[in-house]
């Protein structure tokens, strides 16, 4: 894998994740579990097994949740049941940290959902900030963990800046043998 892959699937899941919430659904579950590479590597969103609860949401909790989804989930949701594409915009953000740390896991202190782990997002946890993180990836995460939802990006502002990362940078020799990037 080449960091240029990692970006390609950050713009692949943002476009996808743009697509969905432009036709007004929630995802509500979007989680690495549920991404999945064809065989020439393109991104492919699963399981919207999670939106018909959406609909019902006081009656959704984070126990439920049959593996790690819960750490994905955006404070909102988790305290008050309120899945938005701003709280996908969350979700997203922990996606996209766990490809560019390959695959470590977040909040590695909390095997299990507990109030804690929701409280201590209210305070200000989030996942470690990895130096083996870009910069520009750190930034975009930065904005898409921002406490207020209302605050966080569109789907087509992540598709806008993940984009500009997806074309690997070619290195072309002048007469003078000089290099232009």
């Amino acid at each position: 894998m080449l960091l240029v892959d990692f970006y390609r699937w950050a713009y692949e899941i943002s476009s996808g994740m743009k697509f969905i919430s432009s036709k007004g659904i929630v995802h509500g579950s979007l989680t690495c579990d549920y991404i999945l590479l064809n065989e020439v590597g393109t991104v492919k969103l699963t399981d919207f097994s999670t939106a018909p609860y959406l609909l019902d949401a006081e009656k959704f909790t984070p126990e439920q949740w049959d593996h790690d989804g819960w750490k994905y989930l955006a404070p909102e949701a988790i305290l008050k049941n309120d899945f938005t594409t701003s709280g996908d915009i969350w979700s997203f953000a922990i996606v996209l940290w766990k490809i560019f740390t390959v695959f470590s896991e977040p909040y590695p202190a909390f095997d299990t959902y507990s109030k804690i782990f929701s409280l201590s997002l209210l305070d200000g946890m989030r996942p470690e900030a990895e130096q083996r993180i870009p910069l520009y990836i750190a930034q975009l995460l930065e904005k898409c963990w921002v406490h207020d939802s209302l605050e966080r990006p569109t789907f087509d502002m992540c598709c806008q800046y993940t984009y500009v990362k997806t074309k690997p940078k070619r290195r072309i020799v002048t007469c003078d043998g000089d290099f232009i990037t």
